[in-house]
């Protein structure tokens, strides 16, 4: 069953979301669906979200290390 389908509302929802993309390892949906908690579960997610952040930019870095360095080696 589609995650909206378990009958989740607000916070558990959007926390349901985000696990399900974390598993996927899909950081930046992650971060989305995370953006849909509000109060106290959101404040228990900052240092997360903190850590999830750098590490989304840390592998939109290496992507374009690597596709620079796969165009340098054919030329």
């Amino acid at each position: 069953a589609a995650l909206g389908e378990k009958g989740l509302g607000g916070n558990e929802a959007a926390l349901a979301r985000t696990a399900y993309y974390v598993e996927l390892g899909d950081l930046p949906a992650a971060l989305a669906a995370l953006e849909a908690t509000e109060g106290f579960p959101r404040a228990l997610m900052r240092d997360w979200e903190e850590m999830a952040r750098r590490r989304a930019e840390a592998e939109l870095v290496v992507s374009a290390l690597q596709a620079a360095l796969l165009v340098r080696l054919r030329e």
